[in-house]
């Protein structure tokens, strides 16, 4: 799933429905890219969290795997292109369980903040 925003305040990035086979969820990509415009003074990271109506999940957050720094609003310690590096978490589910991904960024961005999250299940 994925949405963009400006605002610091927690937002739905998007629900995924997992398969019927589905029974535990074994990683977490979460990625944010700054957006529209890199923007001097906004460090910004972001976190996320998963919800559900359907089954228990852990009170959690989850770090997006990149920050941008405040010099320059360019990437921060990393490269500008994504690493594909999971979250390793162990989280029991019901397969068709529908699962909402929030997220919230640390500052409100100036361009919009990209939110992109992705669930590896087995």
């Amino acid at each position: 799933v994925q949405k963009s925003f400006a605002s610091a305040t927690e937002q739905l990035v998007g629900t995924l429905t997992l398969a019927e086979k589905a029974t535990r969820i074994v990683g977490i990509l979460a990625d944010l890219n700054k957006g529209d415009v890199p923007t001097a003074g906004e460090a910004i990271l972001a976190t996320v969290r998963l919800a559900s109506d359907d089954i228990p999940l852990p009170p959690a957050q989850y770090p997006c795997i990149r920050a941008f720094n405040a010099s320059d609003g360019h990437a921060a310690g990393q490269s500008a292109t994504p690493k594909a590096d999971l979250i390793p978490v162990d989280i029991p589910v019901l397969g068709g369980a529908r699962i909402d991904i929030d997220a919230t960024t640390t500052i409100s961005a100036t361009g919009n903040a990209d939110v992109t999250v992705s669930l590896a299940y087995e």
